[in-house]
């Protein structure tokens, strides 16, 4: 897992647990994470939440374009993992706290057939006040033979363009 997130600088990539925790990332996203907040805010626990840093007011999508379109499919992300495990309290009590924040509410109910967002989600971040686009795609190791990496979630991220691929490369590369 190191040598795939380390292979992937200089674009982002994290490894999240089934409660969307990060639990290791590549030398990329400790660079935009300190841009992002130049000091840790008080709400961040170890380890960091992916759902958290999300939808937290003060988190990423202060830096989000279009930050309804990338919650809504986070959302319903989340909210198709609290169906699949519906004994994982842990994972439901993440849900309702991140229903809680300001304006996820009114996203609204995300609950229906797959779309393209389940597949491939771009966002835009403004960085340095220019846009730069983002895809991810999220990788599971399947057919593990150690239960923890079958839980164990891989997101990597990609410009999702060639004005993006070169602001990344100029701020964070």
């Amino acid at each position: 897992i190191s040598t795939m997130l380390d292979g992937h600088d200089p674009n982002m990539a994290i490894v999240l647990d089934r409660h969307w925790n990060v639990v290791a990332s590549n030398a990329a996203t400790t660079r935009f994470m300190a841009w992002v907040f130049a000091e840790p805010p008080g709400w961040i626990e170890p380890p960091p939440n992916l759902m958290r840093l999300v939808f937290h007011p003060e988190g990423l999508r202060t830096r989000m374009r279009a930050w309804e379109e990338t919650a809504s499919a986070m959302l319903r992300r989340l909210e198709r993992d609290v169906a699949i495990h519906p004994s994982d309290g842990d994972l439901a009590r993440l849900f309702v706290e991140i229903r809680a924040y300001p304006g996820v509410a009114d996203l609204g109910p995300r609950t229906g057939p797959a779309d393209a967002d389940d597949l491939l989600l771009t966002t835009t971040y403004v960085v340095d006040g220019l846009p730069v686009s983002l895809f991810t795609t999220i990788a599971v190791i399947g057919d593990a033979h150690d239960l923890t990496l079958s839980e164990l979630r891989i997101e990597t991220f990609w410009p999702a363009d060639r004005d993006s691929a070169e602001r990344w490369e100029a701020r964070f590369g």
